[in-house]
């Protein structure tokens, strides 16, 4: 499927082991630019919730870029 061109949003794309992780990624390789969002946490504060964190979404975003494609960060800190 090619997807150049359009746009896509994913929550839930903060874990670096995540489904949504895996999801940017697979429509990035597809063509699209990617919207990438999630509510962070920091490890220290709620240590056993599995949400995503600042540096998932960080080392996602770069990953999608250096596959030629934009992404762009929505960050909500809890």
């Amino acid at each position: 499927m090619n997807l150049e061109g359009k746009i896509a949003i994913i929550t839930g794309a903060g874990l670096e082991r995540g489904f949504g992780r895996a999801t940017a990624l697979e429509l990035a390789k597809m063509g699209a630019n990617v919207v990438i969002s999630d509510l962070c946490q920091d490890d220290e504060k709620f240590p056993e919730l599995k949400i995503g964190s600042w540096e998932g979404l960080n080392k996602l975003a770069d990953e999608i870029r250096a596959l030629g494609r934009e992404s762009l960060k929505q960050l909500k800190q809890m």
